[in-house]
């Protein structure tokens, strides 16, 4: 936020910024029935509520406005602002005003955690710590040394988004998350707030399947995401046809060469990809909100900015040195990137 907050300040509409720290993976989001009946659930987006609570209480003391308080977040700092605008079917408690969501929606395309799906991975770690035959199990674990809880987390028995299917992010536990994220959603119970959200136009090159050679690789990355039956995949395949001049990314032009590389269906799967992970739970997130009379705006980030590819187009987390307006890219040369505001295209970025 560095460059932000100082051209804010310099076009005389000075604005702070507070960077929230949160639990992640298992830390902020292990979950199993003993975790649902405390209801220690949904830490880490607990810990990014407990953060907002911080802020009403303490940033007048740095010159800050309690009352105009905007969360900004990208990918799945997108989607975390979204379940704080759905949480507690939205009563925010005016903890914020408004709400910026750069490529994510807090809806998801894969299954949500839920107790029978979490319960092996919770046991397993029960299991290897030694807490098994505890009464309280969930208390043991707390017992248990970081140094060797953390190397457990960081093993092979982490099975969630290998072998689960399931990822780390919010459960439904009737508190935090009171109903399905989209149930919420389209029975209107999110917080008031002004929304800005957006898209990327390739975001299925960075997220997508790599190696698309036919319909079968395009069917199996779908099944790897989804349960769907042979009609679903007929359907998916007849509107998302392999016909390259019409595919995603329109920066690359022609077929890719067959490969475990891009694949000659690559521009098949790119958009394929971009619309199941990133613009349907948009347009539905958008839909509700606007048939609630919620104010809501939609970018749709299409540039190819420098140092990229065509084959990688407009593609997740192309837009970030923008918003943050990061002109001259510091920190892309850490990760061996050139700045994505440079070359020759510099005056017009």
């Amino acid at each position: 936020m560095t460059w932000l907050v100082q051209r804010s300040a310099a076009i005389g509409h000075p604005i702070i910024a507070v960077a929230i720290n949160s639990r992640l993976d298992m830390w902020g989001f292990i979950y199993s029935q003993e975790i649902q009946d405390s209801l220690d659930t949904n830490l880490g987006l607990r810990d990014m509520r407990s953060g907002l609570e911080w802020i009403q209480d303490n940033i007048a003391a740095f010159g800050g406005d309690p009352s105009r308080v905007t969360i900004q977040g990208q990918s799945t700092g997108a989607q975390s602002v979204g379940l704080q605008v759905i949480a507690y079917g939205g009563n925010n408690n005016n903890l914020f005003h408004r709400a910026i969501e750069q490529s994510g929606a807090p809806v998801w395309f894969a299954p949500i955690g839920n107790v029978a799906l979490w319960q092996p991975q919770y046991d397993l770690i029960v299991n290897a710590t030694n807490c098994t035959n505890r009464t309280n199990t969930l208390a043991c674990l707390r017992s248990v040394p970081f140094e060797d809880i953390n190397s457990i987390f960081n093993s092979s028995l982490n099975i969630v988004g290998h072998d689960a299917p399931f990822e780390y992010g919010s459960v439904i536990d009737g508190d935090f998350i009171p109903k399905a994220h989209s149930v919420l959603l389209q029975e209107g119970k999110f917080a008031r707030v002004p929304v800005l959200i957006g898209t990327n136009f390739d975001e299925g090159t960075f997220i997508g399947p790599k190696g698309v050679n036919s319909t079968e690789d395009l069917n199996e990355f779908l099944l790897q995401q989804m349960d769907l039956d042979n009609n679903t995949l007929a359907t998916i395949g007849y509107l998302y046809p392999d016909i390259p001049s019409i595919g995603s990314p329109s920066t690359y032009a022609g077929r890719p060469p067959a490969s475990k590389a891009l694949g000659s269906q690559f521009k098949r799967a790119v958009p394929l990809a971009t619309d199941i992970k990133m613009d349907a739970p948009t347009r539905l997130y958008t839909l509700a909100m606007a048939q609630y009379n919620n104010t809501v705006y939609r970018y749709h980030w299409d540039v190819l900015v420098n140092g990229v590819p065509s084959s990688t187009g407009a593609t997740h987390f192309a837009e970030f040195s923008f918003p943050y307006y990061n002109i001259n890219g510091e920190g892309y040369e850490i990760q061996g990137s050139e700045n994505p505001q440079g070359g020759v295209n510099h005056p017009k970025y």
